[in-house]
């Protein structure tokens, strides 16, 4: 074999193994996108449904608070705003979520938001009647506050 036939073949095989080498990571490449775009859309969840559960925690403190205070107008005024803004807060939380714009969610988690919200209107609207019958002196103790919303916390 010649000098220029070996050189030839090597440099040939040195083009080969790049070509293979640059095919490899743009393969490779793709995948990782895909997986590091996954990770971050459920990074992205977990941080909503985190808020969402911040705040269902904050509401159900607020509630617990109004019923302490049950016989206090200014308090009790006060920790109904904060309820109210907690379920606001969380029905726009879940709205969005179930809009899944981003296509996130599955079709079976977009249910179980709107799930979630429906029960949030029905929870909010035992509030509201709760409220209104401590407003008018029908509910005036703890223990008959924390009973009458029973049905809205199930």
């Amino acid at each position: 074999m010649s000098i220029k036939f070996r050189l030839t073949l090597i440099i040939a095989l040195l083009l080969g193994t790049l070509v293979f080498q640059a095919a490899f990571t743009l393969h490779y490449r793709g995948i990782n996108d895909g997986l590091t775009e996954k990770l971050s859309a459920g990074v992205k969840n977990t941080t909503e449904i985190a808020v969402v559960a911040t705040e269902v925690q904050k509401m159900r403190r607020f509630e617990k608070e109004y019923f302490i205070y049950v016989n206090s107008p200014d308090k009790r005024r006060g920790y109904d705003a904060d309820v109210r803004k907690s379920a606001t807060a969380i029905g726009e939380n879940l709205t969005r979520m179930a809009l899944n714009r981003d296509r996130r969610y599955t079709p079976a988690e977009v249910e179980t938001f709107k799930g979630w919200d429906g029960d949030l209107d029905f929870y909010t609207a035992q509030f509201i009647a709760l409220v209104q019958k401590v407003e008018s002196g029908e509910i005036s103790t703890t223990a008959a506050a924390n009973a009458a919303i029973g049905p809205g916390k199930d």
